[in-house]
């Protein structure tokens, strides 16, 4: 397991508290630089896409890192 701290793409479904979905980005810009592409093709009434700093554990599966736990 390894820890990552830096910004994160979470994706809140309507009105759920705990985020749905959450990856790991290298910037507040490219964060927000896809927060806003997603935005343009979802259309209205999709979820709600947020850019935060915060920890994540990250799992190694066949060679590449993928989210597993939103640790803040």
């Amino acid at each position: 397991m390894e820890i990552f701290t830096g910004f994160i793409l979470l994706m809140f479904m309507s009105g759920d508290v705990e985020p749905t979905e959450f990856t790991p980005r290298d910037s507040m810009m490219e964060c927000l630089k896809v927060k806003r592409k997603i935005k343009r093709t979802q259309g209205p009434g999709g979820p709600r896409w947020v850019c935060k700093q915060g920890k994540l554990e990250m799992e190694i599966k066949n060679g590449e890192k993928h989210p597993l736990k939103l640790l803040d």
